[in-house]
C-alpha cells in the first residue's frame, strides 16, 4: 500500500471518531436538543484520545527471518 493511501485512510478513520459529536452539535443547533455536561466531558475525552492517537508513532521492529 502506498504511503499516501495509508495516510489518507488513517486520517479518515480518526475523523470518523469525531462524527457523533458533530452530530450532537448539529442536533442541538437545529432541533434544540439539550447538550449535557456529561456529553461535553465525553466529547473532550474522545477528542483528547484522537489527538494523542494521531501524534503517537508506532515503532516497528524489523523481523529477522532465518532458521534458529
Amino acid at each position: 500500500m502506498p504511503a499516501w493511501r495509508w495516510a489518507v485512510s488513517h486520517a479518515v478513520s480518526q475523523v470518523q471518531l469525531l462524527q457523533p459529536f458533530i452530530t450532537f452539535a448539529l442536533a442541538a443547533f437545529f432541533n434544540d436538543e439539550t447538550i449535557t455536561p456529561q456529553i461535553l466531558l465525553f466529547a473532550a475525552a474522545v477528542v483528547a484520545t484522537v489527538a494523542i492517537g494521531t501524534r503517537t508513532r508506532v515503532r516497528q521492529t524489523p523481523v529477522v527471518q532465518g532458521s534458529p
